[in-house]
């Protein structure tokens, strides 16, 4: 069997564990992104920077960021609450504890690490202490250095363009590019924002689902219960078992199947690599109401950006260049 390299124990609980568990307090600026964002008062407008896919089913978004003065191999994770590390990178360093985290199958231990600098082309943090989780043995799952992953807190006030066939990443405020300015979307997604999770209504099979989106997922993912309402359709095909690796170490037999089709505001999208696996611990987590996860088999389908401010996804042009506008005087 192949292996599937699937975080949802890490995106799903740790920040419901983190605020149970760890008191934020002025000398502690852990859980504030955006404080520690003031650091730097030149916040660019429009950052762009490429990407390679990796891990199983090749849906993981890696890209370099300079941390503490050198190169790092970062993963974009919108699933993950904030900006988390790779104690295993930092040894005898991530000395405080800050509690637990639960995994699909177990528990997490994090860890509070200090960093000199993180630079990801402009968005900046300095001597800033943030959330360190031992992921070595995903490093060894996707085959590929993992130094840590950039979540929701950093990525929240921009507009994000995911462009995977030209394998570019853009980040732009509004007004900043020609799109939205000169260039119109060709469809329009509206979601709702449950926590940091956008959730959509996608129908499968002429049923409907509420399905979060996650680019930190390498297949879609369909809770058992809500699984269980495609079974008297013919809109997938069964794929067999395959494994689960999770963020707490432990590794799970999971059903693996093929979304025929599925609809989303009008808009038709294609076969989808779905998994079946529990998510009653997210939604209780964080009190959100949803059937599964929608990740790259969804994301990767067309040229789409995710707007959390103002609630929608937009569907672009594959041929139409990105580019920054200049500021009016």
């Amino acid at each position: 069997m192949r292996n599937i390299f699937y975080r949802l124990p890490l995106t799903a609980m740790i920040l419901v564990t983190f605020t149970m568990q760890v008191e934020t307090t002025p000398s502690n600026p852990i859980h504030d992104d955006n404080n520690a964002r003031t650091n730097n008062t030149d916040v660019p407008d429009m950052l762009q920077t490429p990407f390679e896919l990796a891990g199983d089913h090749g849906g993981l978004i890696f890209f370099d960021v300079r941390l503490n003065g050198e190169n790092s191999r970062f993963v974009l994770d919108t699933g993950a609450p904030a900006l988390i590390l790779n104690s295993a990178h930092f040894p005898g360093e991530a000395d405080t504890s800050l509690g637990t985290a639960s995994g699909v199958s177990g528990p997490l231990e994090m860890r509070s690490i200090t960093i000199d600098s993180l630079d990801w082309h402009g968005l900046e943090l300095q001597n800033t202490d943030v959330i360190g989780v031992d992921l070595a043995h995903l490093e060894t799952a996707t085959g590929s250095e993992l130094s840590g992953l950039i979540g929701y807190e950093t990525v929240k006030d921009f507009e994000l363009l995911i462009d995977y066939p030209s394998r570019q990443l853009t980040l732009f405020r509004p007004d900043a590019t020609n799109f939205h300015k000169d260039v119109r979307p060709q469809a329009v997604i509206p979601f709702t924002l449950e926590a940091h999770i956008p959730v959509l209504d996608v129908e499968i099979g002429g049923q409907p689902f509420r399905l979060g989106i996650d680019t930190g997922a390498a297949v879609n993912l369909l809770d058992p219960t809500s699984f269980s309402q495609l079974e008297a359709t013919t809109d997938y095909d069964a794929k067999g078992e395959d494994v689960l690796h999770g963020a707490d170490k432990n590794v799970n037999t999971v059903q693996l199947f093929n979304v025929k089709t599925a609809r989303v505001a009008g808009s038709d999208f294609g076969a989808m690599l779905t998994t079946v696996s529990d998510i009653s611990h997210l939604n209780q987590g964080y009190g959100l109401e949803v059937d599964g996860l929608l990740g790259y088999p969804f994301l990767s389908q067309r040229r789409m950006s995710i707007n959390f401010k103002d609630q929608n996804i937009y569907l672009w042009d594959s041929e139409v260049e990105i580019t920054s506008v200049a500021p009016q005087p």
